[in-house]
């Protein structure tokens, strides 16, 4: 799913950036290239490049890096109980706009605080 909706973002004109939760690839995929020398592309990841392969606590530890980065959060889907629904938490507590589809699978974010968008 990430790699389709990044494939979809980058034929528009914003600019995306990209946050593994693994270090960065050694050699960058070719269709990365174009993007990263049109200097709409940045790859940023807080994990050395000895850190290959994702795993719930890279994933998780990534998510925090992100969530310190920007003060707007979009989340598609968080279990409730989960990891996701927990750093949700934390960043409402931290005044971040979090933001989710509106749908009944959301409830459990909508009502702590999340802020859904009508799909």
């Amino acid at each position: 799913m990430e790699r389709e909706c990044l494939r979809i973002l980058l034929m528009g004109p914003q600019p995306v950036i990209v946050c593994p939760a693994r270090g960065i690839w050694k050699r960058i995929p070719p269709e990365l290239r174009r993007h990263i020398k049109l200097k709409r592309l940045l790859i940023v990841s807080k994990f050395p490049e000895n850190i290959r392969r994702i795993t719930a606590q890279t994933a998780f530890a990534r998510n925090q890096f992100i969530g310190h980065l920007t003060d707007r959060i979009l989340v598609s889907f968080a279990q409730e109980g989960g990891k996701m629904e927990r750093l949700c938490r934390e960043w409402i507590e931290q005044r971040k706009t979090v933001l989710t589809f509106e749908s009944r699978y959301n409830e459990n974010l909508i009502s702590m605080g999340v802020m859904p968008i009508p799909i």
